[in-house]
């Protein structure tokens, strides 16, 4: 039910519509009496016809961008599986199946209390975002010591979440704030010679390693995916060369899923204020005497 301008009498008799704030409605006020007033029957029909037209073409356009982004994330996810196992089906280009314990090392995070100021910040399983990326809200920090230090990250380092809900979340490292890692997570370090870092964490979000990950995990209480665990991991590992070229193919489906992931709020919360706007331009009425 639409509520519309009411008029509000004055001492001279003559009457102008005003918004009452504390009913949520328009009202005319006569002697203390509250009449309810409102626009001819056609008119109310006619603003219910175009609101809801409104209403309806925005909940289809959020179906459609919402359909477009599961699609785009869909293909994506295909054809990372299929660039990741290509040459070790086809047995090209050198590429071999290693065991993650073959070509890498692992290095337990630094045990602190998380603090809400400090000269570095505590990198968490919590603050593993589900792309494998950095969370940059509900950052903790810790101060930066003598044995801190040993546990500072640099740009491409790989960290793995080990319990929990979380666990087999692989964190790409990118940002340039100083940042130590917790005790949850464990640092990857690879063997370069062998295989990119950015290559594995692409791996990481595949289907080929959550379906080894999931047998893997300890099921008994809480779940845990320690090193000895994730050493048993195996990888397609195709030449340098190539492991360059489908990284820059991956990186770039995560561009366009990544702008249709933050393209896709904002055009719903533009469609949301449009609607918003002619709403109010038609429950409006100006001033008038009578």
């Amino acid at each position: 039910m639409l509520l519309f301008p009411l008029e509000r009498f004055s001492s001279s008799g003559k009457s102008s519509c005003t918004w009452n704030k504390s009913y949520g409605s328009y009202s005319k006020q006569i002697d203390r009496d509250r009449i309810t007033c409102s626009p001819p029957l056609p008119i109310q029909c006619e603003i219910v016809r175009i609101l809801d037209n409104f209403t309806e073409l925005t909940a289809e356009l959020q179906e459609k961008l919402t359909s477009e982004l599961t699609a785009r994330k869909k293909q994506h996810e295909y054809y990372r599986d299929q660039l990741l196992t290509f040459c070790v089906r086809e047995g090209t280009d050198g590429a071999v199946s290693r065991t993650l314990g073959e070509i890498a090392k692992f290095v337990y995070g630094y045990t602190d209390k998380a603090q809400e100021n400090g000269s570095a910040r505590f990198i968490r399983i919590t603050d593993i975002s589900e792309d494998g990326t950095l969370n940059p809200q509900n950052a903790k920090y810790v101060e930066l010591t003598e044995e801190s230090e040993k546990y500072l990250l640099k740009k491409g380092d790989l960290l793995l979440a080990r319990t929990g809900s979380t666990y087999g979340k692989t964190l790409y490292f990118t940002s340039d704030e100083p940042s130590v890692y917790a005790s949850f997570l464990i640092k990857i370090i690879l063997d370069n010679s062998i295989i990119r870092n950015r290559y594995y964490w692409h791996f990481s979000k595949s289907s080929l390693y959550w379906t080894q990950a999931e047998k893997l995990v300890s099921k008994g209480g809480q779940q845990q995916f320690n090193a000895n665990a994730a050493s048993r991991i195996t990888i397609p590992v195709p030449s340098l060369e190539v492991q360059d070229r489908i990284v820059a193919l991956l990186d770039n489906f995560e561009t366009i899923c990544s702008g249709l992931n933050i393209g896709l709020p904002d055009e719903i919360e533009a469609r949301q204020k449009q609607y918003e706007y002619y709403r109010n331009k038609l429950l409006s009425f100006k001033e008038t005497n009578i």
